[in-house]
């Protein structure tokens, strides 16, 4: 009776295995057959991928109820096996948080911002040669006062060509990801493009500040000489304080608002990664899946029926 049991077992864990290509890489839909025993009453799943990690392929399911995240688990696309190392999940998870945002729309957007910087390099610079020609009609103390117009002028301008050259490499990451290339290599890079788009911005926070106290010195310059160089002080000193609106509100809406997006972005993205982690910890920690003992139920009563036919 034991080794009819025993045979029985063994027959049922075979068709079990059977289930799971063995060979070669698995389809998305076949990656979704492996995550089923794990999925309960009324949750859907949602495939994502594959995804490479050192030229490795792995599928990224989301096990959701109600549209709210209940699960992850991450599939080796090319055993058909459920990932249960760590460290490699935290990777396709990672990767799949960072290419949830790469779409066309938003590479056309990255595209609008590069042309944008590389026309604020451009009007900077014009405006740096503009003060070259002006800055020597004035009398001496004044043309002193406008000493570091230029050049603040020149270094703004060369920020803004290192973020047009930053969102170009973006996009071109971005572009490779959208044709196929979706490996976590790729998600790194991004990431170090986006931290780089950081520190770029966070160095425009302290130009914008020399500028504008600059150009404020401008204009102060020719409030108080207006008599001697036959000017209007009070049309200036609208202009300055247009001026001066308007390059704070360039600066919240470039610089602060974008490094806030930035760092809101990488902390959700972590916190995004560590629920996945808890979530897959939470499936693989939990009792087999109702899936997997049905299924062997399932051929043990079948086996059993046989065995009293032939009685």
């Amino acid at each position: 009776m034991v080794r009819k049991w025993i045979k029985w077992i063994i027959t049922a864990a075979i068709i079990l295995m059977m289930i799971v290509p063995s060979l070669g890489a698995i389809t998305k839909s076949e990656a979704e057959q492996v995550v089923l025993p794990y999925v309960k009453t009324e949750e859907t799943v949602k495939m994502a991928g594959p995804y490479t990690y050192e030229n490795h392929a792995y599928y990224y399911a989301e096990i959701t109820i109600s549209k709210t995240l209940n699960g992850v688990l991450i599939i080796d696309a090319e055993s058909g096996n459920v990932v249960t190392d760590r460290e490699i999940a935290k990777k396709i998870s990672y990767t799949n948080a960072y290419f949830e945002n790469v779409t066309p729309e938003n590479l056309a957007a990255y595209n609008i911002s590069k042309e944008i910087y590389v026309a604020a390099a451009a009007s900077c610079r014009q405006t740096a040669e503009m003060f070259k020609l002006e800055i020597p009609l004035y009398k001496a103390d004044d043309r002193e006062k406008l000493g570091t117009i230029v050049q603040s002028y020149q270094e703004i301008a060369g920020l803004f060509d290192e973020l047009a050259n930053i969102y170009g490499q973006n996009s071109a990451t971005q572009a490779d990801i959208i044709s196929g290339n979706t490996s976590y290599e790729n998600a790194v890079k991004l990431t170090n493009q986006i931290k780089e788009m950081e520190n770029t911005f966070r160095k425009l926070d302290g130009s914008y500040d020399k500028v504008m106290a600059d150009t404020n010195t401008y204009f102060d310059v020719l409030i108080n000489g207006a008599a001697e160089y036959n000017l209007n002080a009070t049309l200036y000193a609208d202009l300055k304080l247009v001026s001066s609106t308007t390059w704070t509100q360039e600066k919240e809406i470039i610089v602060t608002q974008q490094i806030a997006l930035i760092e809101e972005d990488k902390t959700n993205t972590e916190k995004r990664v560590e629920t996945d982690m808890q979530l897959m910890d939470a499936r693989l920690n939990a009792a087999p899946g109702f899936g997997i003992l049905l299924a062997v139920c399932a051929v043990l009563i079948g086996g059993i029926l046989i065995q009293k036919r032939r009685k």
